[in-house]
Parts: structure tokens; sequence; C-alpha cells
């Protein structure tokens, strides 16, 4: 579930209103929270959003290996010359 929007209540500032949605199923939500429960959400949201960057940069490191490996063995083949790099 992501946030969609938020708002404090007027009535009750210690009250947040928010909007959820399942990016996979569509599924949508908008329910009144205390400060206790967007917190505890808000921690959640952090650490799922760490657990992404922390994927992203594995999946980057092994793509950039492959491609690292791919053009050692293409320099030892002599497969690449200057005209490689002609602009």
């Amino acid at each position: 579930m992501q946030p969609v929007s938020w708002e404090q209540e007027a009535a009750d500032r210690s009250r947040w209103r928010v909007w959820r949605r399942c990016p996979e199923c569509e599924w949508t939500r908008e329910a009144v929270h205390g400060v206790e429960a967007i917190d505890a959400y808000d921690e959640q949201l952090d650490l799922g959003s760490q657990e992404l960057a922390n994927e992203l940069r594995a999946l980057e490191h092994a793509n950039m290996s492959e491609m690292a490996e791919c053009f050692i063995q293409a320099m030892h083949g002599d497969l690449i010359t200057a005209d490689d790099f002609r602009v």
C-alpha cells in the first residue's frame, strides 16, 4: 500500500486522513489515523524504500559487472578497435 495523499484533520490536529493505493491490484482506501499509527506507517515506508534502494544497487552492480566482463573478453579477443570509439 502506497500513500497517494494525506491531510491533517481540521477538527482534530492529532489525526490524519490518508488515501492509499496498491500499485499491483489498484485497490484504494481512505482512512483516518492517529499520530502513532501514522508514525509506524511512515517507518515501514522508510524501511521499504531502503529495501528497494538496496535491491536497485545490487541489480546495477550485477549489470555493470556483466557488462565489464563482456568488455574484458572482447578486448582479450581483439574484438574492439579504435573505430569502435569514433564519434
